[in-house]
């Protein structure tokens, strides 16, 4: 399912790698990618796909790009 996809690319990832206790999750203390995007990836992956349904992203808590384009 999409939202086995999204756990696989996050947080079990993270549980494989034996950094769950840093990563892997949106949690206070957390190092985190936040990436906001048009759509609901829970029910449908390729609203990740598509560089218009992406509106930012942020890396550990500094937007770094904005509507497919980068911030400097």
């Amino acid at each position: 399912t999409p939202e086995d996809a999204l756990v696989a690319a996050t947080s079990l990832t993270a549980e494989m790698l034996g950094i769950e206790d840093k990563v892997g999750t949106l949690s206070p203390g957390y190092i985190a990618d936040l990436l906001i995007v048009e759509g609901n990836p829970l029910t449908d992956l390729t609203c990740l796909t598509e560089p218009a349904n992406i509106f930012a992203v942020y890396q550990s808590g500094k937007k770094v790009a904005e509507r497919g384009r980068l911030i400097f």
